[in-house]
């Protein structure tokens, strides 16, 4: 017994068969293959799948690597413009820089003065005039405030707060922006003047809504886009060709514009409850120029323009377009402002008119017309009609056309 177990007892080959599937070498079986005693049946090691699998593991290790490394750049690069106050900014940030006045100057390229730290491209902007403190706005009659990082692009400029003692005046360079200006400052503050050069870089809109005492801007140029106006504004030079529009509101809206914009040659629209003031300058003798350059303008009904110069005798060249009445307003305040009028009644100018005042509708002229114009009639379905004292009113019949001269 004990030899059986301990001598080893050969195997059959139909045992080993029947325990082992047959190996597949080449789309034959081990069945069909015959064994060759001079050349024994070649082995190779498993290492290259192995060796694979090694590879793929180290492409996931180098992309995870990537990642970190790009992650890390971003990083550094964002901190060294906060840093730098470098104008070639790469990074486009989009949310807001707040104001918080901190670094004990009134310089923006100081990025203690920010909530975020420097002003970047493609940021919004709020000057939030509540934390300007009262002693640096006691040091002199304006707060002065510099906006000298150059070539910065932002995308909304919004003032706010409440300030009723400070009068925020801002300068330096050029200020570029792809969306509008906000002031949503407390009506008891005062109107916050921007005197710099602004460009708008696309369609925008420069709001006063609510606060009443407006906004004193400078020179705005906005190429052939379009610049909605929603409340009162005081402009000095417009440069572009694009349209202005003053969107109509539920409220009395006043503007002013004042400089002679020779560069400026959009059309100019003006929506109800608006009362627009354009000065005519005369820049020679028997030249004149008026704030809204060479453009056509359109009164809405409720809208109003009114004429203001130094000159006597100021010649508006802009071709006008009257549609409807003036603004609706309760008396007396009504017999101030028609569709068209000189300077609210607070001046005694007569304008003369060259270019063609076209009427759509029935429209009333502000009380400082001279009365000379009631006896004036330019085409026989189109005339100037007195309502009351110094208060006139243009009739006429639909598609007419008159010229004031």
């Amino acid at each position: 017994m004990n030899d059986r177990m301990s001598r080893k007892e050969p195997v059959s080959q139909d045992n080993q068969n029947a325990s082992q599937p047959p190996k597949m070498t080449d789309g034959l079986s081990a069945t069909n293959q015959v064994p060759d005693e001079n050349h024994p049946a070649e082995t190779f090691p498993d290492y290259p799948r192995m060796q694979h699998s090694h590879w793929l593991v180290y492409l996931y290790i180098l992309a995870a690597l990537l990642v970190v490394a790009g992650a890390s750049l971003y990083s550094w690069r964002h901190k060294s413009t906060h840093k730098t106050g470098s104008s070639q900014v790469a990074v486009t940030i989009t949310h807001t820089d707040v104001w918080t006045g901190q670094g004990n100057s009134t310089n923006w390229s100081n990025p203690k003065n920010w909530s975020l730290g420097l002003p970047h491209n493609n940021q919004n902007i709020e000057i939030n005039i509540s934390n300007i403190s009262k002693s640096v706005a006691r040091k002199q009659e304006n707060a002065t405030y510099n906006m000298n990082i150059n070539g910065l692009v932002i995308k909304n400029l919004t003032i706010t707060g409440n300030n009723p003692n400070l009068n925020y005046v801002l300068k330096g360079d050029t200020l570029n922006l792809s969306g509008g200006i906000y002031d949503t400052a407390s009506n008891d503050s005062p109107a916050a003047s921007l005197e710099l050069p602004i460009i708008f870089m696309a369609n925008s809109t420069v709001s006063m809504l609510p606060k009443s005492s407006g906004l004193d801007l400078s020179t705005l140029e906005f190429g052939s886009h379009q610049l909605n106006v929603a409340g009162g504004v005081t402009i000095n030079t417009l440069v572009g060709s694009g349209e202005l529009s003053f969107m109509a509101g539920t409220s009395l809206a006043e503007s002013t514009f004042s400089g002679p914009s020779a560069a400026f040659s959009g059309k100019v629209l003006i929506g109800s409850n608006n009362v627009v003031n354009m000065d005519v300058a005369q820049i020679a003798p028997n030249s004149y120029v008026s704030a809204f350059g060479s453009g056509s303008i359109s009164v809405e009904s409720g809208g109003s323009l009114s004429i203001a110069s130094s000159a006597s005798q100021p010649v508006v060249s802009n071709a006008i377009s009257i549609i409807g009445n003036g603004p609706l307003l309760p008396a007396p305040a009504r017999g101030n402002y028609g569709a068209l009028n000189l300077s609210a009644c607070s001046s005694k100018i007569d304008a003369t008119f060259t270019s063609q005042v076209s009427l759509a509708g029935n429209a009333e002229i502000g009380c400082t017309f001279s009365s000379s114009l009631n006896n004036t009639k330019n085409t026989p379905t189109a005339d100037f009609k007195q309502l009351s004292t110094n208060k006139h009113h243009i009739a006429e019949v639909p598609g007419s056309n008159i010229s004031i001269l």
